[in-house]
């Protein structure tokens, strides 16, 4: 009742980048980096944005799909990352929304 009114949007989720994942390198322990990144896996992270789009649409909640962005945007995640996404990829894809220059 708070929000009565308001538009919802669902963001789709982020696409994981294992081959950026460099364990070898990391700043933490070999075997932390390995443990941290065990279940990494683009099937299930696919899998459940398929549940959610499908989902949202039963709800009619506005779906921002934005699971392909991400998967093609692995030069964006912070170096040896395979899941965190550097803050100029996100204001990019804001920026596709809200254009800076939009007058």
């Amino acid at each position: 009742k708070r929000y009565f009114g308001r538009q919802i949007y669902w963001k789709s989720p982020s696409a994981l980048q294992m081959h950026r994942v460099k364990c070898n390198e990391a700043n933490y322990e070999f075997q932390e980096c390995i443990n941290s990144t065990r279940y990494l896996s683009n099937s299930r992270v696919r899998f459940l944005h398929e549940k959610q789009k499908e989902l949202m649409k039963e709800l009619n909640v506005t779906y921002l799909d934005l699971f392909d962005s991400y998967y093609l945007s692995a030069h964006y995640t912070a170096e040896g990352d395979g899941r965190h996404f550097r803050q100029e990829l996100n204001e990019e894809i804001l920026d596709w929304f809200y254009p800076k220059n939009q007058k």
